[in-house]
């Protein structure tokens, strides 16, 4: 039967949903994004914990790289070059959050308290509804949305998160969205293989932007030792709809990091090992890198209209 508890996390409390016949847990941290801190499966009775989460609330103070672990990104998802766009009529001016390359940075509610809604425990599963509003920015994005999370813990089926973005305001807006989650079944990702689904790569330039580029890319076709390997690339998935997986390839499991790929839904992948080398994100993401300028998998959300796109978890 799963459970729920709390607890004090610095200035924030984190929610723990947990199957008291199992290992299954997923900790939240509801008022710093939505973000999640831990997710422990399990695989023949041995629990693995699968996130690099924040450990401590000091990761979390402004200027820490480590504020983004496991957000979901939204409006936008990784870089807006120098933050500034056009649509329509008019050019937006983003925040500069990440000063050493001018660019806006993993969208604007990372940091945003979320509501819970609901937690739902059952005997063999777990659900949390989170949700947020965004007012709109009249000088960087002018468009009110609402952001739902969906968390589900399943004992036979792993974990999955719903996101969906609402677009509440009078005029139609530009989306990308995403999640950016840091994951590791080793002390090092050099012990690890990777194996991506079928994809290109957009190839990205000194300053993390796209280039206009867009090439095959099959290195990691098969699964492929990261070790040598120090990635940061947005990759343009081939799949037109449907589930896709990539897998983490350890000694003892296989981590499947799987999205929902279609029309409007998350067709992209950012990868990006961590210079520790004791983590990798594996992003599912709606469009690339800079989509707000180069309109690779931009959507456009009339008034009223939402997104909605699923990624999950699961060990093999």
């Amino acid at each position: 039967m799963f459970q729920q508890t709390t607890e004090s996390f610095g200035p924030w409390t984190r929610l723990r949903v947990f199957d008291d016949a199992t290992p299954l847990s997923l900790t939240i941290l509801p008022a710093y994004g939505g973000a999640l801190t831990e997710l422990v499966l399990q695989k023949d009775g041995t629990a693995f914990s699968v996130l690099d989460g924040v450990c401590d609330p000091s990761e979390l103070a402004e200027g820490q790289p480590e504020r983004y672990k496991n957000s979901w990104l939204v409006p936008f998802a990784n870089r807006v070059k120098d933050g500034q766009y056009h649509f329509g009529a008019h050019t937006y001016q983003l925040p500069i959050n990440e000063p050493e390359r001018h660019h806006a940075l993993h969208g604007l509610v990372y940091r945003r308290a979320f509501e819970v809604v609901s937690v739902q425990t059952h005997d063999e599963e777990a659900v949390v509804r989170l949700e947020a509003r965004h007012p709109g920015d009249p000088d960087g994005y002018p468009f009110a949305f609402r952001v739902e999370i969906l968390y589900r813990l399943h004992a036979a089926e792993g974990f999955s998160a719903t996101l969906r973005v609402t677009n509440e305001s009078n005029h139609a807006a530009p989306l990308v969205a995403g999640w950016h989650p840091y994951f590791r079944l080793s002390s090092s990702v050099d012990e690890l293989q990777l194996q991506l689904p079928a994809c290109k790569r957009v190839r990205l330039n000194e300053w993390l932007v796209p280039g206009g580029r867009v090439e095959s890319f099959a290195t990691f076709a098969a699964p492929t030792a990261l070790a040598e390997h120090d990635l940061n690339h947005c990759l343009a998935l081939e799949a037109h709809e449907g589930t896709v997986e990539t897998r983490l390839v350890g000694r003892e499991a296989t981590l499947v990091v799987w999205q929902e790929a279609g029309p409007g839904k998350f067709n992209y992948l950012q990868v990006f090992t961590h210079p520790t080398r004791t983590t990798v994100a594996l992003e599912p993401m709606s469009g690339a890198v800079d989509a707000f300028n180069n309109g690779m998998g931009l959507i456009m959300l009339v008034p009223d209209e939402q997104f909605e796109a699923q990624a999950g978890v699961k060990l093999r």
